[in-house]
């Protein structure tokens, strides 16, 4: 769901074609630039981290904006790529939605920086490294499933729906 929506929101909104690898990890080393931490609460919760490098936040804005250069990330720069979060975030809640599993955005908030590690204790989460022509961009998703009993069911229902391929519930 989330990389279906990211997917068509950089096509539509930028021309950014993204290429994803997806693995599992406990940790990871974000990129240089600006995360957008979004948290969600329902039958489907968690978080969605959307981590962008500088250089490719830059050409984003440049994009959305159609034509208006950044020299650096400043609020406005901020303030697209938060814009596209949430259409993201925003868009793959209501797909679940859609399909009858109640699930809001409860918060969200802009972390900038260098060399930052993000790791999840005691579990394995599953990230997506996107490939364009240019600068890299990565987007780390964790979803949590509430209640125990509906696991099993629920990966079952993702997978005949084909609404996640690369989510791995641990």
């Amino acid at each position: 769901m989330f990389n279906r929506n990211t997917k068509e929101i950089f096509k539509q909104f930028v021309s950014i074609d993204l290429d994803e690898k997806v693995y599992n990890s406990s940790e990871t080393v974000l990129y240089d630039g600006i995360s957008i931490i979004g948290s969600f609460s329902g039958i489907v919760s968690g978080q969605i981290i959307m981590n962008i490098s500088s250089e490719l936040a830059k050409v984003i804005y440049h994009r959305y904006t159609k034509g208006i250069l950044a020299i650096d990330i400043d609020k406005e720069v901020k303030d697209t790529i938060f814009q596209l979060a949430k259409l993201i975030i925003g868009n793959s809640c209501a797909s679940f939605y859609e399909n009858g599993l109640s699930t809001e955005i409860v918060s969200s908030s802009i972390v900038e920086g260098k060399d930052i590690n993000y790791i999840w204790i005691n579990k394995n989460i599953t990230i997506i490294n996107y490939e364009t022509s240019m600068p890299d961009m990565k987007m780390m998703l964790i979803l949590d499933i509430s209640g125990k009993g509906k696991i099993d069911n629920f990966n079952n229902w993702l997978y005949k729906k084909r609404l996640v391929n690369f989510i791995s519930w641990y």
